[in-house]
């Protein structure tokens, strides 16, 4: 187990290459993407990273932390997936299935923990799949607690833009002529630019802080900030991951003024969301809307070969517009053999599903 960071970093290279003979060869189940987080998140000292070897080859990974879990009035001693609220998905890297076992057996076998929780894992997913099945049948008896996760809208980039365009609803295209095509006519210049470089990153960060502190996320207080975790994993992530040709920042300016952005992860062909804000001060244009209209006609031209624009998050309306297809997502809550992991997953499984469905029976008898 690689419980330091100095060790987390040495397994940078043999990592990624594991990482691209799985299926999850993605930007966010890379070695930077994590390396990035740990240090952003300050996780350094508080890693439970397993590791598995076969004849000098690393054949399997599970990324995960140590940190306290909080239920109700109850802390509990938790081993997590290494996730953030920027993460779009998140597994157990592995080339052989058959090897889940062995990797769930090290994971559980770890000590001083209450409950595991594995978060973001793609619902579909053999490996996924494979490791409920390992911790539900477990001679050893955990609980298990699966809960759904995000439900994340997701484009196949298939066909001409025209085919596209005629599948929107009626109400949707006349919204983008009306709202969005015909205010960017409007206006003196309006143009999608792509950040691709470091420089050009540094240049533009501080507009991106500037558009989201002028975005509706602003009241909410979920607005970017540098000083925050999230600010400073963009900061260091952002002109390493430029320069491997591993993000995708697109800008929308009108009369050379950036009010808009989507942040987006690339490779292995697909693009996924992380991050989109725009300036309310430009609403009139619908930034967000007109800056992914252009995006995706620029994307179904074939100018970057993409085969798939992952919208993230979860599946809000306004991203249902653009498409049906969605991915799901599984949050795993894994309780030990102690009285407090067993207790745990014990009321999340069995007691708070009772206890709704008995106020759901009193409510319909008071309506009767």
């Amino acid at each position: 187990m690689h419980t330091d960071f100095d060790s987390f970093g040495s397994l940078s290279d043999a990592w990624d290459e594991l990482a691209s003979t799985t299926d999850l060869d993605r930007v966010f189940m890379r070695h930077l993407w994590f390396e990035k987080t740990i240090e952003a998140y300050g996780w350094q000292n508080d890693l439970a990273i397993v590791a598995m070897w076969r004849d000098g080859q690393l054949v399997a990974i599970a990324p995960m932390f140590r940190s306290d879990a909080r239920f109700k009035s109850v802390t509990a001693r938790a081993i997590k997936s290494i996730v953030t609220d920027i993460s779009p998905r998140w597994n157990f890297l592995i080339v052989d299935h058959e090897d889940i076992e062995a990797l769930v057996r090290k994971v559980v076998s770890l000590p001083d923990w209450d409950v595991m929780i594995a978060k973001s894992m793609e619902s579909e997913s053999r490996t996924t799949q494979l490791f409920t099945e390992c911790v539900q049948n477990s001679p050893a008896g955990y609980f298990v607690h699966n809960s759904n996760g995000l439900q994340s809208p997701y484009l196949k980039i298939d066909g001409s833009w025209g085919n596209y365009w005629a599948k929107l609803s009626g109400s949707h295209r006349s919204y983008l002529r009306r709202s969005c095509e015909r205010r960017l006519e409007s206006a003196n210049s309006a143009r999608l630019v792509r950040v691709t470089s470091s420089d050009e990153f540094r240049r533009f960060e501080p507009m991106m802080f500037k558009i989201s502190r002028k975005s509706w996320k602003y009241d909410e207080g979920t607005h970017l900030r540098p000083d925050s975790q999230e600010g400073r994993f963009y900061h260091e992530f952002t002109p390493v991951a430029l320069e491997q040709g591993l993000v995708h920042l697109y800008v929308l300016e009108i009369d050379d003024r950036a009010i808009a952005f989507e942040y987006l992860l690339g490779g292995s062909g697909q693009i996924t969301i992380v991050r989109c804000d725009f300036d309310e001060q430009f609403k009139q244009y619908s930034p967000g809307n007109s800056l992914r209209l252009l995006l995706l006609k620029k994307i179904f031209a074939g100018e970057d070969d993409i085969e798939e624009y992952d919208l993230g998050g979860d599946a809000y309306s306004y991203k249902l517009r653009w498409t049906r297809d969605i991915r799901g997502h599984v949050d795993v809550l894994v309780g030990n053999r102690n009285v407090k992991g067993r207790l745990i997953v014990s009321v999340k499984d069995k007691l708070l599903p009772f206890l709704r469905k008995l106020a759901h029976s009193d409510s319909q008898e008071i309506r009767d």
